[in-house]
C-alpha cells in the first residue's frame, strides 16, 4: 500500500477556494481503480497541547492507493491536470511525501 501526504500551503484566504476545488474534485478521484482513501483535512482546533499546528492556511491532503502504478496513474489524470491547473495560483508552497509502511 501507498500513502501520501501533501501539505498545501495557501496565499491569505486561497484556502477556502482550493477547498471548494478539491470537494468537487474528490468523487472522480475516489472512483479511480486502486483509490483507498482520498481525503483534505485541516488543523483539528482549538488543538491539543502536544499538537503541532499548520494554521489556517493549509491544508493536508491525505491518500491511500493500492499500487504504485494506481498513484501514478492518477496523477496524469485529465481531472487532476485540470485542477492543478485550476488551483495553481492559489498555492504558495507544497510538500509531497510518498510513504511505504516500515
Amino acid at each position: 500500500m501507498i500513502h501520501v501526504v501533501a501539505r498545501l500551503e495557501f496565499h491569505e484566504g486561497a484556502r477556502e477556494a482550493y477547498l471548494a476545488a478539491f470537494a468537487a474534485n474528490a468523487p472522480t478521484v475516489r472512483a479511480e481503480a486502486g483509490c483507498i482513501q482520498y481525503v483534505a483535512t485541516t488543523d483539528y482546533t482549538p488543538g491539543l497541547s502536544w499538537q503541532s499546528l499548520n494554521g489556517p492556511n493549509c491544508v493536508m491532503i491525505v491518500e491511500r492507493w493500492q499500487s504504485i502504478e494506481a498513484l501514478e496513474a492518477h496523477n496524469v489524470t485529465p481531472h487532476m491536470l485540470a485542477i492543478r491547473e485550476k488551483t495553481r495560483s492559489l498555492i504558495r508552497d507544497r510538500t509531497i511525501s510518498v510513504l511505504v509502511e516500515a
